[in-house]
């Protein structure tokens, strides 16, 4: 036979699992996303290669301001012409207000490819 205090200690156990849970799901996310895109060259993905990137985030779509520091990121694998990365222009960055992205690609010579 249980004892008469045995269903109250499991109602407590769960009252805890259940403050722990809530706990959890109120952890912030962080401020990084992913970002994946496609670098073509006239039409053509380009080649099988790594390269540097650089993202500027604007306020605008055409004559915007700038919006935090650019992220620039070497060494970025891209596959026939796919690449995948992760972002983060920190908290301040987003808000209610719509945002652009500006992606420009590092290459030999002139220096930056603005896409």
């Amino acid at each position: 036979m249980r004892p008469a205090n045995a269903p109250r200690r499991w109602l407590g156990s769960l009252f805890v699992i259940g403050l722990a849970g809530a706990a959890l799901a109120q952890t912030p996310l962080g401020t990084a996303f992913t970002y994946q895109g496609q670098l073509k060259d006239n039409g053509v993905p380009v080649e099988t290669t790594t390269g540097q990137l650089r993202f500027t985030l604007y306020d605008a779509q055409t004559a915007g301001n700038p919006v935090g520091s650019p992220v620039v990121l070497t060494n970025v694998n891209i596959q026939d012409g796919l690449f995948s990365v992760s972002l983060d222009f920190g908290a301040a960055a987003f808000g209610s207000n719509a945002r652009w992205i500006q992606v420009a690609v590092y290459k030999t010579g002139p220096g930056w490819l603005d896409l």
